[in-house]
Order: structure tokens, then sequence, then C-alpha cells
């Protein structure tokens, strides 16, 4: 996981750097929901899983790497995101002291903490203007690199956008992703993403 994470920050600086910026820049927002999960046992030890999905909001900036006239074109985003941590699992007598039948860890005492995360990836116009109005797909690939206890976890998203480019230069961006998350196991999710887009000739 380490070495992936390190080649997504590697790449996505490299492209920074390179020519190809400029494409333009721009800041986004997002929120979602995640899939996590919270552990529980029963009196004999039996483990049993609570899935829920959380909220997750995200802020930060993003990267075009490409003339922004073409179909396709690259995408660096750098941001930071918050996840709602798991609360108790919602089962008769678990984990709230009522009853001896279940026990698991104190989750309603966990804090939402920030993670650093970096996404690279493409997107493909299929409808419209690049500078004008435009549909298309999606795909950003990357990992979050700056978490808590370094539980670093990798980021794919597929998904579809809408632009819409204002006097050339100014472009806002709607995009709305499924969302998978790895490390160790899988969690899935769902994610909008707003912008607005500062173009380069």
């Amino acid at each position: 996981m380490r070495t992936f994470t390190r080649s997504v920050v590697a790449f996505g600086l490299l492209g920074v750097s390179a020519p190809a910026l400029a494409g333009g820049i721009g800041i986004i927002g997002s929120g979602g929901v995640q899939s996590a999960k919270a552990y529980y046992y029963n009196i004999e030890g039996d483990q049993g899983v609570d899935t829920q999905f959380r909220p997750t909001t995200s802020v930060g900036g993003e990267a075009l790497l490409g003339d922004p006239d073409d179909k396709f074109i690259g995408v660096v985003r750098l941001y930071g995101t918050w996840n709602a941590p798991v609360e108790n699992p919602e089962i008769a007598g678990s984990c709230d002291g009522s009853t001896n039948d279940y026990v698991c860890p104190d989750y309603d005492s966990l804090e939402t903490e920030p993670v650093g995360a970096m996404t690279v990836g493409l997107q493909w116009g299929l409808l419209g203007d690049p500078r004008g109005f435009q549909l298309g797909a999606s795909l950003m690939l990357g990992s979050a690199f700056a978490t808590p206890d370094n539980l670093e976890y990798f980021i794919g998203e597929p998904g579809a956008f809408v632009t819409y480019t204002m006097n050339e230069k100014y472009q806002l961006l709607a995009n709305v992703n499924a969302s998978v998350r790895y490390r160790k196991e899988y969690n899935i999710g769902a994610n909008t993403y707003v912008g607005v887009r500062y173009l380069f000739d």
C-alpha cells in the first residue's frame, strides 16, 4: 500500500510541475456516504459485524493536465477528507451496558479526524463542447496517504460529470462518483463533487 501511495504522490507532483498543467486549476468540495464496519461480540466470543453508511466530506484543489479544448483531459486532486466514525451497533443490548449479551469497543467515543488524500485520473467528454456544456465519464484512482495511525487506503472512483464553461475561462463542475476504498477489506460508497475551475489557454 505504501509503494502505491508513493507512486500516486510522485505522479501527481510530476504532473503539477509539467507543462501539461496549462489545462487549469480549481477548487472542489464533496459530500457523500461511505460504508464502514463496527464489530461486536456475544458472550461466547463470536464476532458480529454491523455495516454502516457514514457521512464523508472533502475540500481541496485540483489541476487539469492537458488542453481544455480536448475531450480527454487528466485530473489531479489533492484534498482533505473527514469521515464520520462508526457508531455503536444498533442491536438490542449491545455496547450500551444495559445487558451482558454483547460487548464491543465504545465507538461513540470516536471523533472525526482529517485525512489527506490524492487521486489522479482522466475525464472523457462524451456529449457537448469542452468549452461550453459537456457531459462525460471519469475515473480517479489514488490513496489516502495522510491518515491517523498511518492507516492508508486505496481509493477508486468511477463516475459521471457535467461541466459548463463561462467566458472561455471559468468552468463549473459537478461530478457524481461511486467510491471504493480498500485496506484489508473493501468499503463502498458514493460522492458528489462540485467545483470551480480556471482554465488556461
